[in-house]
């Protein structure tokens, strides 16, 4: 009985074979109910490395990972990611793996980072943000019960900020540690996890981090420096997706499919920015404990460098052509969805080796023909043999024939102009075609048919015996075997080990491997004759030396000479040579002397937190100190109306001294003091006051008048001696204690900017009822730390008339160029003529951060520093005229013209004989390096952390070289000499 024939196409047609972006159980689960997967070895493989990363997650054998499954287009590559996917769907543990699948379209990756970060919903990121937050504070909340009860429910995190398990402060700076080793040492990323958590900034952080377009308004309320349009942060933006949903203790698995359109450019040569963003990627993603997918084509993966494909290591996976087996094994699991039975009737043996030859074993093409061939064959029902599967393929790989591939090989060997034999022979080795030198093969090509098995191909090999016969004869021919349509992958591995190339011939275009190996040939045939040439040269010489020896000896010595100049340097290879070397010294003095400036900040803003504090200790001390002596005033004054009013005043004391001696004992048990002479003062507070005490009772129960007066002066005098100093101590180091954790954080030392910020957004972003963040008495306080929190939440709220009095009035840089670089949300002309009177009027250089931040905004461009920052801002920003810039830095005088020059010399190569470099006015060389440099107080290269920075050391650098060469060639080596050594 024959098996039934389908009632109904089971192939699916052509464009219903892609996947979708955004990948969801649902989906998939619904997928691998529809369409059928043949347990290729890609997709086992695949699938088991995908499934042991999933379930070993969490355990102490968990290992990240890279992969990179390679093959044609169309063999089955996208569909095994997706096969693999969906397992996961049902074989995760306790949390499910997060998926991000992205196919890349172009070299774009800023594109493609948008693409994979934009399939994760806001909740979604903000959820893996929490569930960081959740898995820092589980480390630091010390007791285990609070780690698990976190780690189930990171939402409990705030309880523990709030119950002061956990100090927030501590929390924020562990955070901001590890997002440092993720994000490079940026700390944009961290700031916008932060305010993912933050209901009323939430959505400009989730617009930023998937790198959306954001509002300069947002862009300044998040403290970052611009939305995310550079390849190196989207880097960092995926190593911070895969680090923090893997400390949340989730999973990841990110897909790149298509890498081929990410790394090769239009000549399918390597595009090497890409490829180093790869690279980094391919170490960062398995470090942090994620798995990397990489899916790209069989030229990618042979194109890729060495050290590249090492580090995907024994991760490759092949997804090559079908077998014979497998053709037949996928046919039958398409019509078996439809017929319910086993077998892949209608198609005959003869019509899926058609298939194979047709298709060359690709998938895709493999079943888009099996579905032409059905919808011809199933009018009437006939069987579908090979004659169908040629009328269905109707042209391509179905018409391509032996006399094809010959006449190929045939067209290349004559375009070469290499002389070649057809059906060569001798004795029993025969080949197709044969290329001889001087009678011996140099190059053998032999056409075979499709090769299914292998028996087929040894009875190929055997029949020729072409590569034996090579052997034997010690010929030193190349072996090429060109096999028509398909050849099988179970037999590739011993055919390639026999012939030196195997060309599947696919038509024409296939054939072109060969002639880079044809024109080696053709080079090694006419060696002979360009020996005979020289040969014939050497004798004329003989010729020439016996006429002439006088004339030969003279050109012998003017070839000695010309011998000798060309091997040392001109001087302009001198003058190019010095100024590398100078280059080098001007860098590193450029680095040292910035490192210096930002050690300066610091230790300006420590002496401005230390005054602050002398201050906050001095004014504490003599608040306290007058309290205590009123208090022992009156205490003095009550003991001198009677012994009874004494005795009341001692019994106080002693209460109060001996309640103070608990509190001291408890605070002491806690740790809230501090050890040493200061606890030690607090301490000698509880013992004066029950001392005092004691001594009061003591002379009011006395009988004898002058015992009770030695008793009150005794007590009057310990009670203002010691109260004064001591008892201050003890509200100073009280207050302390009853002070925020975060409060108390922001109030000690900072060790850097950095640090610095954190403790301040803690405080600004603390969601207790005492929160500061709504306070703007931060702003006057002597403290530069707590004036850096107002800062903050001054900018929170767009408050720019605080934050231009902050500029105005502060001593510190930090602080000012914060707040400059806050004030600049958007361009407002009001605001940026208050700006420049500001900058004219106290000298503030901070405003130049203000100018970098609001390009291009003219009101500055008659401010020639601010001028040229507006311009190379907007330059940086892909706007602005660069010949305006350039003439900025000449001054006026200098003319357009030669602007247009030295923009040209920029853009290309200076050398020492340019026009330029002797046409340049030396007046506006000077010019332009005071504006741009790096050293002197008013040139913007001070500006360290201009984002244009980069753009304005390479200014600098161009102009130094201008004028290094200008010396040179105007007073000659010597003064290049003197320019090197100072």
């Amino acid at each position: 009985m024959s098996a039934p024939y389908p009632d109904r196409n089971p192939f699916p047609p052509r464009g219903t074979t892609s996947m979708e972006e955004r990948v969801s159980d649902d989906s998939l689960t619904e997928w691998r109910a529809k369409i059928p997967t043949l347990s290729l070895p890609a997709v086992i493989a695949l699938t088991d490395l995908l499934v042991t990363y999933v379930t070993r997650f969490g355990t102490p054998q968990a290992r990240g990972g890279v992969t990179l499954l390679h093959g044609e287009h169309g063999s089955g590559k996208t569909h095994t990611v997706r096969y693999a996917l969906s397992r996961l769907s049902l074989e995760a543990g306790h949390k499910p793996p997060l998926r991000c699948y992205v196919k890349a379209q172009d070299q774009d990756f800023v594109g493609t980072y948008r693409r994979l970060m934009g399939q994760l919903s806001q909740a979604n990121l903000r959820e893996l943000s929490l569930g960081f937050l959740a898995a820092i504070a589980a480390e630091q909340a010390g007791t285990d019960t609070a780690a698990r009860t976190v780690r189930h429910d990171p939402e409990l995190v705030y309880a523990l900020f709030e119950s002061y398990l956990v100090e927030p402060g501590a929390v924020l700076q562990a955070q901001a540690a590890e997002l440092s080793k993720v994000a490079g040492g940026r700390e944009d990323f961290q700031r916008a996890l932060t305010y993912l958590l933050d209901d009323q900034l939430a959505g400009a952080a989730y617009n930023w981090l998937v790198g959306n377009p954001i509002d300069p308004v947002d862009v300044k309320r998040l403290g970052v420096r611009g939305p995310i349009i550079e390849p190196e942060l989207c880097r960092y933006g995926i190593q911070l997706l895969v680090g923090i949903s893997v400390r949340s203790g989730r999973p990841i698995v990110v897909v790149v499919d298509q890498c081929e359109r990410l790394l090769l450019d239009e000549r399918q040569h390597l595009h090497m920015p890409n490829v180093g963003l790869l690279h980094t990627l391919i170490e960062a993603v398995p470090q942090a404990g994620g798995m990397l997918v990489l899916v790209g084509s069989a030229e990618l993966w042979s194109q890729l460098p060495p050290d590249l494909r090492q580090r995907v290591g024994t991760n490759d996976i092949a997804s090559g052509a079908l077998t014979m087996g497998q053709a037949i094994q996928l046919l039958e699991l398409y019509i078996g969805l439809v017929t319910g039975g086993s077998g892949c009737h209608p198609f005959t043996t003869g019509a899926v080796r058609a298939l194979l030859t047709v298709t060359g074993g690709n998938i895709r093409r493999l079943l888009q023909v099996s579905f032409e061939a059905f919808e011809e064959a199933t009018v009437e029902r006939d069987l579908i043999d090979a004659a169908t599967i040629r009328r269905a393929a109707g042209g391509g790989r179905a018409l391509l024939a032996r006399i094809d591939a010959e006449r190929a090989i045939e067209r290349l060997l004559l375009d070469e102009k290499v002389a070649f034999v057809r059906d060569w022979h001798t004795g029993a080795a025969r080949a197709s075609f044969a290329v001889e030198t001087d009678g011996v093969p140099s190059l053998l090509v032999h056409v075979t048919d499709a090769l299914f098995s292998d028996d087929e191909v040894r009875n190929a090999l055997d029949s020729l015996t072409l590569v034996e016969q090579v052997h034997r004869n010690r010929w030193p021919a190349r072996v090429v075997v060109v096999v028509l349509g398909y050849i099988s992958p179970e037999v590739v591995a011993g055919l390639s080990r026999a012939a030196h190339d195997v060309i599947v011939f696919t038509g024409a275009g296939s054939i072109e491997v060969l002639r880079p190996v044809v024109g080696n040939l053709r080079s090694s045939a006419i060696g002979p004759a360009d020996l005979g040439q020289l040969q014939e040269i050497q004798d004329a010489l003989r010729i020439l030396a016996a006429s002439r020896d006088e004339e030969l000896a003279q050109l012998r010595r003017e070839v000695a000479r010309l011998s000798s100049e060309q091997g040392r340097p001109d001087r302009a290879g001198t003058i190019r040579g010095q100024w590398a070397e100078r280059r080098l010294q001007l860098v590193e003095r450029i680095r040292e002397v910035r490192g210096q400036r930002r050690e300066r900040e610091l230790q300006e803003l420590q002496r401005l937190h230390d005054a602050a504090v002398q201050d906050r200790r001095a004014q504490t001390l003599t608040v306290g100190g007058i309290g205590a002596a009123m208090l022992s005033f009156l205490a003095w004054l009550v003991t001198l109306l009677n012994k009874d009013g004494a005795a009341v005043v001692g019994i106080a004391l002693a209460a109060a001294g001996g309640l103070a001696v608990v509190v001291w004992m408890l605070f002491q048990v806690r740790r809230t003091l501090p050890t040493g002479l200061q606890a030690l003062g607090v301490g000698f507070v509880c013992v004066v006051l029950l001392a005092a005490g004691g001594v009061l009772i003591n002379g009011a129960t006395s009988y004898s008048p002058s015992d009770f007066e030695a008793a009150r002066t005794t007590a009057s005098v310990l009670l203002v001696a010691s109260a004064l100093v001591v008892g201050a101590l003890a509200v100073l180091h009280l207050a302390d204690a009853f002070t925020s954790d975060r409060l108390r954080t922001l109030r000690g030392p900072v060790e850097s900017a950095e640090r610095l910020e954190i403790a301040a957004r803690a405080l600004v972003l603390d969601p207790s009822p005492r929160s500061w963040r709504s306070s703007f008495r931060l702003l006057i306080d002597r403290d530069p730390h707590l004036r850096y929190a107002g800062l903050l939440a001054a900018a929170g709220l767009d408050r720019k008339s605080e934050l231009l009095d902050l500029l105005r009035r502060e001593p510190s840089s930090v602080i000012r160029r914060a707040a400059a670089e806050h004030l600049a949300t958007e361009p407002d002309r009001a605001l940026s003529l208050r700006m420049r009177e500001l900058a004219e009027r106290e000298r503030l250089r901070e405003v130049a951060y203000y100018v970098a931040l609001t390009a291009p905004n003219h009101v500055f461009e008659k401010v020639d520093r601010l001028g040229l920052v507006d311009q190379l801002s907007a330059q940086a920003r892909g706007m602005g005229s660069p010949l305006d810039a350039v003439e900025l830095m000449l001054g006026a005088d200098a003319g357009r013209a030669l602007a247009g020059e030295l923009l040209r010399a920029f853009k290309g190569q200076l050398r020492p004989a340019d026009r330029v470099v002797s046409q340049a006015p030396e007046r506006a060389i000077n010019r332009a390096l005071s504006m741009l440099s790096p050293f002197e107080p008013g040139g913007i290269g001070t500006l360290d952390e201009m984002p244009a920075i980069e753009e304005i050391d390479e200014w600098y650098l161009f102009f130094e070289q201008l004028s290094f060469y200008r010396n040179a060639v105007q007073t000659g080596p010597a003064a290049v000499e003197e320019v090197r050594s100072s």
